[in-house]
């Protein structure tokens, strides 16, 4: 590659810079706010707000260390141009913009250490509510995102291990949420049982009532019955009694003595 000239450098570093100046744009779009009531938070929001805001931090990473390695290289160039042309002023040109990209760096940490403080200030609400497993993986897998790119990327040793403590910390809850979860789960398919085995046992009860109200009725009409019986055989008897004697006719002659 043929070796530029100082205003061929110099005009690359100035189209450098206007990257840079966009991307400072977006940094200062960076608003961490999450707002609303504890009484109205909702995990499903707040892992998509979470996700979007990590994603967002972890592309101005990427244009910054994209930048940086970009003027890394072109001060490279400058500083291995022939040695009968001047490169001081060029040079402190390119390390000026590199500059400026690690001062905003630090700033792109302390909006990531926002967020992070923010989750860290909700999780509480996340973690009492198992049944988001979902949106609790969904969370844990977007820090384990962004832990390993400023583990790899970034030279700021404390923010990265902030983020593999609060990581650490999420994965305890999310286990803890989980079990809870799962004697949650138990109790509520036992409570439903328990339910059950009630009504069954209030329909068997009815039944039983019913049945003892059936057989106490055949006994009552077999007592009307047999008082029945006893009074028609009582009349039969006194009408046969009535019959056994019948006074003389009136052809015979009595034999009781006048």
């Amino acid at each position: 590659m043929p070796t530029r000239n100082k205003n061929e450098i110099l005009l690359q570093n100035d189209r450098y810079k206007v990257s840079i100046i966009a991307v400072e744009k977006k940094i200062k779009a960076i608003a961490i706010d999450f707002g609303g009531k504890e009484d109205d938070f909702s995990p499903v929001l707040f892992d998509q707000y979470f996700a979007e805001k990590l994603n967002e931090i972890q592309e101005i990473y990427q244009s910054l260390n994209s930048l940086k390695k970009a003027h890394e290289d072109l001060l490279l160039e400058a500083t291995y141009r022939p040695a009968k042309i001047k490169t001081g002023k060029v040079k402190k040109h390119i390390q000026n913009q590199i500059d400026m990209i690690n001062n905003m760096e630090k700033v792109v940490d302390t909006k990531l250490l926002e967020i992070i403080n923010l989750y860290e200030d909700k999780s509480h609400l996340l973690f009492k509510q198992p049944a988001y497993q979902e949106q609790i993986a969904n969370i844990i897998n977007s820090l384990e995102k962004i832990r390993d790119f400023c583990k790899n990327n970034s030279s700021n040793t404390l923010l990265s291990e902030k983020l593999t403590h609060v990581w650490r910390s999420s994965k305890q809850s999310q286990v803890t949420s989980q079990q809870i979860n799962i004697h949650a789960s138990i109790v509520d398919a036992l409570s439903r049982e328990l339910r059950q085995l009630q009504n069954i046992n209030m329909h068997l009860q009815n039944k039983v009532s019913d049945l003892e109200a059936k057989l106490r009725e055949p006994s009552k009409q077999s007592g009307t019955i047999q008082a029945t019986r006893f009074f028609k055989t009582d009349e039969t008897k006194t009408k046969n009694v009535g019959e056994e004697y019948k006074g003389p006719s009136s052809g015979e002659s009595s034999n009781v003595p006048k």
